[in-house]
C-alpha cells in the first residue's frame, strides 16, 4: 500500500454556478411541490399554533432593535440552595463563562435592524445547539412610546472541561480510557479534546478540534485524527454552511484519509470534496441548490488476490428543499432529558446526481445518484412520529449502493413516561462497508460488535421513566428504562442469508450528567439474550442520548 506521500495533491477546481441550471433545478422541484396536494394549501400557521410557529405579522411591525445586552451566566447558580454549595462554588471559579462576544456572533440580528419574531426565536434555536450551553432565553422588552426593542440574550453555561476516566463496552467484552479536553476552550465556544482507550480489540487514539463561527466569521472548523491498533484516519473540514433560514449562499472543503490493514484485508482510502451552494426562498419554502466536486479514491485488497484499485472522481448538482422550515415545537425528556429539543416539524428533501468522469481520472463512467427525506410529524397532542429515508448508487463512501431507512415513535402520554419505538432497515453493496450491532449499538445483551453485514435490521423498543429529581448540587438526574430488541446483519451469501432475528430484553438505569456538554449520559444496561445458552451481558456506554 502506498506511503502518504505517493498520493497526488489535488488541485482545488474553480467552482462557478450557473443561473440556468439553477433554474431548472428549481423548477423542478417547484413543479415537485406542486404536485404534493396540500404542500402549497399549507396554512400559515400563526405563532400561536406551534410553541415555535412561523409568526403572522406582529402588532408592533416596524419597530427598531435599539439594545442588545448579553447576560451570560457560570454553569451553578448560586441563587440556588441546591447548587450554592462547596461543589457549586468552585465549579464556578474553575470554569470560564462563555464570552460575550461568542454569543452575540451567534445572533442573526444586530442593533438598528427591524424586529423580527421568527428571527428571535431562530436565533434562540441556534443557541441552543451549542452544546457548552445549557440554557437559552431570548427576552424583549418592547418600548411603544419610541417604537423601539430592547433585547436580552440570557445563557447559562454547560460544564465544559473534561478529565475523567471512562469504561465501556460489555461484561463479554469491554474498554477503559482517559479523556481530556474543553468544549468551550477559554469560553470561546472552541472544542479541544483527546481520548485514549484500551480493551480487547487494542489501544485508540483520538485527538480533535473543533469550532463553529470561528471568530464570527460563520465558517466552521474541523480537524480530527483516529488511531487504532489497525487502522488510522485524518479529517480536515472548513465550510461556511447555510447557518440561517435566510442564508443565501454556502461554500466548503472536506478531506478525509483512511488506512486499514489486519491480516487478510486492507485497504486505504481518502476522499477530497468541494462544494457551492445559494439558496432561493419562498414563501413556505426554501430551496438550495449545490455544485459539488467529488475527488476520492479505494485501494482494497484480501489475502492474495492483490489489490484494486477505484478512482471515483464526479461533478454532482445537488438540491435540498426545506418544506415549513419555520414550524418547530420545543419539548424535554424526548432524547435528552431536561434539556429542551426543537423539533422541526416540517420535511427536508434531498437530491444529487453527476457521472463519474474519466476526464478527472475515474476508472469508470457510472453515474452517482442519491436522494433523501427527514420528516418530524407530531401525532395528537405530544406524540411524534420521524422517519429518515437515504437512498445511494456509486456514492462518496465507496458503496456501489446504500439504503437506510429509520422510523421512531415518541409516545409522550404520561408526565413520567415516553415509549420509543425505533425501526432501522440499512443495505449496502460494499467491498469494505459493514453494519455492524452488539451491546453498545442496538442489540444490548450480545458483545460490542458481535455481528456484522451488509444488510441490517433492527427494532428497539423502550419505556423511559424519569424521575425528575437531581442529585449532588443539581448534577446527576437519574432514570430508568425497560426494553427489548431485535436485530441481525447478513451478507446475501449462501449460508448467510436473514433466517432468523437475534433478540434481547431487559432493564436499564440512566445516569443523567446535566451540567456536561450536551447532557451527557451514563447507560448501565442489564440485557437477557433470547438465544439459548447464553448468559445476560451488562453493557456500559457514555452517550448524549438516552
Amino acid at each position: 500500500m502506498r506511503p502518504l506521500s505517493a498520493w497526488p495533491a489535488a488541485e482545488p477546481a474553480p467552482v462557478f454556478f450557473g443561473m440556468m441550471g439553477r433554474a431548472v433545478i428549481c423548477a423542478v422541484f417547484f413543479l415537485f411541490a406542486l404536485s404534493t396536494p396540500d404542500a402549497m394549501a399549507a396554512k400559515k400557521t400563526p405563532a400561536a399554533s406551534s410553541p415555535e410557529g412561523k409568526a403572522s405579522t406582529p402588532a408592533r411591525a416596524g419597530y427598531v432593535i435599539r439594545s442588545i445586552t448579553i447576560d451570560t451566566q457560570n454553569v451553578f447558580n448560586p441563587l440556588n440552595p441546591d447548587e450554592s454549595g462547596a461543589v457549586g462554588t468552585w465549579g464556578n471559579k474553575i470554569h470560564i463563562t462563555t464570552n460575550k462576544q461568542v454569543v452575540r456572533w451567534e445572533l442573526l440580528f444586530k442593533e438598528g435592524d427591524i424586529y423580527n419574531p421568527e428571527i428571535i426565536s431562530e436565533s434562540e434555536r441556534n443557541l441552543r445547539k451549542l452544546s457548552y450551553l445549557s440554557e437559552v432565553i431570548i427576552e424583549s422588552r418592547f418600548d411603544d412610546k419610541n417604537h423601539a426593542v430592547d433585547v436580552v440574550v440570557h445563557t447559562r453555561d454547560q460544564w465544559s472541561m473534561i478529565v475523567g476516566l471512562t469504561f465501556g463496552g460489555t461484561s463479554e467484552n469491554s474498554s477503559a480510557g482517559l479523556d481530556l479536553g474543553d468544549k468551550n476552550l477559554l469560553g470561546l465556544g472552541q472544542s479541544l479534546n483527546y481520548s485514549f482507550r484500551t480493551g480487547d480489540n487494542g489501544y485508540s487514539h483520538n485527538y480533535g478540534y473543533r469550532t463553529s463561527n470561528l471568530f464570527g466569521s460563520r465558517y466552521d472548523l474541523w480537524l480530527e485524527h483516529r488511531l487504532k491498533p489497525s487502522e488510522y484516519m485524518y479529517n480536515a473540514q472548513l465550510d461556511r454552511p447555510f447557518y440561517s433560514l435566510s442564508t443565501l449562499d454556502a461554500h466548503g472543503i472536506n478531506y478525509l484519509r483512511t488506512v486499514h490493514a489486519e491480516p487478510g484485508v486492507a485497504w486505504n482510502t481518502w476522499r477530497l470534496k468541494a462544494y457551492y451552494g445559494e439558496a432561493t426562498i419562498l414563501d413556505n419554502f426554501i430551496l438550495r441548490a449545490y455544485l459539488r466536486l467529488s475527488l476520492g479514491e479505494e485501494v482494497s485488497g484480501a489475502g492474495t488476490a492483490g489489490f484494486s484499485v477505484l478512482r471515483d472522481n464526479k461533478i454532482l448538482i445537488a438540491a435540498d428543499i426545506l418544506n415549513n422550515p419555520y414550524d418547530f415545537a420545543k419539548e424535554r425528556y424526548i432524547d435528552k432529558f431536561r434539556r429542551v429539543e426543537d423539533i422541526p416539524l416540517g420535511a427536508t428533501y434531498t437530491f444529487s446526481i453527476g457521472p463519474r468522469l474519466s476526464a478527472l481520472g475515474s476508472t469508470s463512467s457510472d453515474v452517482s445518484i442519491a436522494g433523501g427525506v427527514t420528516k418530524w410529524l407530531r401525532m395528537f397532542e405530544r406524540d411524534y412520529l420521524s422517519y429518515t429515508l437515504s437512498l445511494a448508487k456509486n456514492d462518496d463512501n465507496f458503496n456501489d449502493a446504500y439504503g437506510d431507512l429509520v422510523l421512531r415513535y415518541f409516545l409522550r402520554r404520561y408526565e413520567y413516561q415516553t415509549f420509543v419505538a425505533r425501526l432501522q432497515a440499512s443495505y449496502s453493496e460494499s467491498i469494505n462497508n459493514r453494519f455492524k450491532l452488539g451491546g453498545t449499538n442496538g442489540l444490548r445483551g450480545y458483545k460490542v460488535d458481535e455481528f456484522a453485514g451488509r444488510n441490517q435490521v433492527l427494532l428497539n423498543v423502550e419505556d423511559r421513566i424519569f424521575t425528575y429529581k437531581t442529585m449532588l448540587s443539581n448534577i446527576v438526574e437519574p432514570g430508568f428504562v425497560l426494553f427489548t430488541d431485535f436485530g441481525n446483519t447478513w451478507n446475501d451469501h449462501p449460508g448467510d442469508d436473514l433466517t432468523a432475528l437475534h433478540g434481547s430484553f431487559g432493564a436499564g438505569l440512566r445516569l443523567a450528567l446535566v451540567k456536561a456538554p450536551g447532557v451527557s449520559l451514563i447507560r448501565i444496561d442489564y440485557g437477557i439474550p433470547m438465544d439459548t445458552n447464553r448468559p445476560p451481558v451488562i453493557t456500559i456506554g457514555m452517550e448524549g442520548f438516552f
